[in-house]
């Protein structure tokens, strides 16, 4: 089975999650360089158990270098063994880049860059002049997230993006002329090309490429044959970086902190001797075995990737990667090049994914025994309430809607398929998924999905088709004016969504570890522990609940004016020193008090921002990135839209207030 998945979406495939426990390798193949069956092993991926998380199952893993005996093999010449060496150290690179760019390793930091650093980390506002190697070889990536709590702006300069078109061009070129020396030139030349666009893309809201006189471009240089930049190269292109800079410096004036980053030892000397101020971060190579996550002591959290992450930044290196098991095979296989391509599918990062096909036609069997469809209005009840049941009029198939008692399936996707419904006014599973063109869904996916939509009498089955009902055309409706609650009133037709919501009502918060044996209980049939933990986030997307430290609390009051302005008032004197109370503490003590999620709770500050602007001061401020783990959804059926919930500020009129003040009077 072929598919198109950007990231997200391949992680919540159902075939992704029954990645097991074990040995894996994973292998390559670059046509600039190999045959198109030549695949060569990489990495050794130890696999471990199961890692909870807030949406899906991720699995702890290892990684060490496996690197495919064909490398060392050759001529056994002086030229011969030059070549096997640096073969064995692009790959070896290569592969250690990918690691930095993902979180498993970290920069190299001697005591002075690490006093330099923290002395950069009580910058409130700093601009990052990247060279370009910084791009791409996880420098910059490692710093963004160091460097979160400050206000952030990246200015690379134009003849990096000129860089970029010229690896572009040559990997092109290679393509039509395939040879064992391209290896070098062509894995740089990806990550480059990949990595670096990558980067500016996922951070297009905070760069601008700086401008330098064209006139200058003309002396730019390529690599040398082999994919090492030559030493005129590298010299002209620092030259200009350096003038660049100056020249930046100059016609700038900010209170904001500016800086150099670069991995370069010999670039940072001369920086420094020309008085520019610059921070090297040197990249370790992958020589030892490493785990997937690991606490970044300067980064203050627990940093690392997934299994998918993995192979999307490999796959974006190495061309195509193949995920094989030790014993059982060929578990995945995913490119980055496909005939067709078009630009929103770089820009989404998204890769071809290629699933081997399997001897049962079951997609998970944690959550079914026996997929069946459905046919008629009111199914009769199975053990589970409300769970759908095969009766003697209803024909049987082996693969259609789920009978598990909470299919496990994330809001988002179920709200995409309701709006392949909506648009397409229905047809049968494999035609509402052929059309969804982005990010389109794995059947057992959208088989899960399209169980919960019947569930909430927004869609039914009508002769093998599924139609929309009524209530969809209010859905959709709902979602673009931002009214969740109305959405949530819909989905409580889901027994399961309405069993979480009123135990969140009754005792106002609701642990982690506890909403499976209550779905259990409740509904008196086996409960997969990733689904219910999925389904609690329908309710903090939709704002009726919110994550605080290891429980759920309940979001879904809605006070009248007078209880909100008396609990504010009460919150405030709670939390306020000399009249004056950050946001961040207010507003997760306000939420707990009134019991309102903090997306309600803005949504009401809003509302009532007169009365509020009448005994407080808001203090307006552009701050820094917002703090907070939930989101929300928004925008429409067919464009669905996440974002987070800050518990650090509120915004008014689009604009942050991160301290109050109680107005004298």
């Amino acid at each position: 089975m072929s598919t198109f998945a950007d990231v997200v979406s391949f992680r919540n495939s159902d075939r992704y999650a029954k990645i097991a426990d074990g040995e894996f390798i994973l292998k390559y193949n670059d046509t600039t360089h190999l045959e198109a069956d030549d695949w060569r092993d990489l990495l050794a991926i130890s696999v471990a158990g199961a890692v909870d998380g807030p949406t899906d199952s991720e699995r702890s893993f290892a990684i060490r270098l496996s690197l495919d005996a064909k490398f060392s093999q050759g001529e056994q010449t002086k030229q011969g063994e030059q070549t096997k060496k640096r073969s064995l150290h692009v790959l070896t690179d290569a592969i250690s880049l990918s690691a930095m760019r993902s979180g498993m390793i970290g920069p190299l930091l001697s005591a002075d860059t690490a006093d330099q650093l923290s002395e950069l980390r009580k910058s409130r506002g700093i601009v990052l002049l990247p060279d370009t190697n910084s791009l791409y070889n996880g420098t910059l990536h490692w710093l963004l997230n160091v460097l979160r709590d400050s206000t952030l702006w990246i200015l690379p300069f134009v003849m990096s993006i000129t860089q970029i078109q010229s690896r572009e061009a040559a990997l092109k070129a290679m393509l039509a002329r395939k040879k064992d020396t391209n290896l070098g030139q062509a894995l740089r030349s990806r990550a480059f090309v990949n990595a670096g666009l990558g980067l500016l893309e996922r951070n297009n809201y905070r760069y601008q490429v700086l401008e330098l006189d064209p006139s200058l471009l003309r002396y730019m240089k390529m690599p040398d044959k082999n994919g090492f930049d030559s030493d005129d190269s590298e010299v002209l292109e620092d030259r200009l970086l350096i003038e660049g800079i100056h020249s930046i410096l100059r016609s700038t004036r900010t209170r904001a902190k500016q800086i150099v980053v670069t991995s370069d030892v010999t670039l940072s000397r001369v920086l420094s001797a020309e008085g520019i101020a610059n921070l090297c971060l040197p990249i370790p190579s992958l020589t030892e075995p490493v785990s997937n996550i690991r606490y970044d002591p300067w980064a203050r959290a627990f940093v690392g990737t997934t299994i998918g992450g993995l192979l999307w930044d490999l796959s974006h290196t190495f061309g195509s990667v193949r995920l094989d098991h030790s014993t059982s095979g060929e578990r995945v296989r995913l490119s980055c090049y496909w005939p067709g391509k078009i630009a929103h599918g770089w820009q989404s990062e998204q890769l071809q994914v290629v699933w081997p096909e399997e001897s049962t036609a079951n997609d998970n069997p944690v959550e079914a025994k026996k997929p069946i469809e459905v046919l008629g209005e009111s199914p009769v009840s199975s053990p589970g309430k409300g769970l759908p049941a095969a009766t003697e009029s209803a024909p049987v198939s082996a693969s259609f809607l789920s009978e598990a008692a909470v299919p496990q399936a994330s809001l988002p996707l179920v709200l995409r398929l309701a709006g392949a419904v909506y648009s397409t006014g229905g047809g049968t599973l494999e035609e509402l998924v052929r059309s969804i063109t982005v990010q389109q869904p794995a059947k057992g996916n959208a088989t899960r999905g399209y169980e919960v939509l019947r569930r909430a009498k927004l869609v039914k089955l009508e002769e093998g088709t599924i139609v929309a009902t009524n209530e969809l055309d209010g859905l959709e409706s709902a979602l673009r004016s931002g009214d969740l609650d109305l959405i949530s009133k819909q989905f409580e037709n889901y027994e399961a969504y309405a069993i979480v919501l009123k135990a969140l009502q009754d005792g106002g918060e609701l642990p982690r570890a506890d909403v499976n044996d209550l779905l259990q209980r409740a509904l008196n049939f086996p409960v997969a522990q990733e689904a219910s933990v999925r389904l609690v986030r329908y309710h903090i997307l939709l704002g009726q609940a919110w994550t605080d430290g290891k429980v759920w609390r309940d979001g879904s009051n809605r006070p009248s004016a007078d209880e909100y302005l008396q609990g504010f008032g009460e919150t405030f004197d709670e939390v306020a020193h000399d009249n004056i109370a950050k946001m961040s503490d207010f507003l997760p003590s306000f939420c707990r008090r009134m019991r309102m999620s903090p997306w309600a709770a803005t949504q009401s500050a809003q509302s009532f921002i007169k009365a509020l602007s009448s005994d407080y001061s808001l203090q307006y401020a552009a701050g820094g990135k917002p703090t907070g783990t939930d989101k929300i959804l928004s925008g429409s059926l067919l464009d669905v839209v996440e974002s987070i919930v800050p518990l650090d500020r509120i915004e008014i009129g689009g604009r942050p207030v991160l301290t109050l003040g109680r107005v004298k009077k």
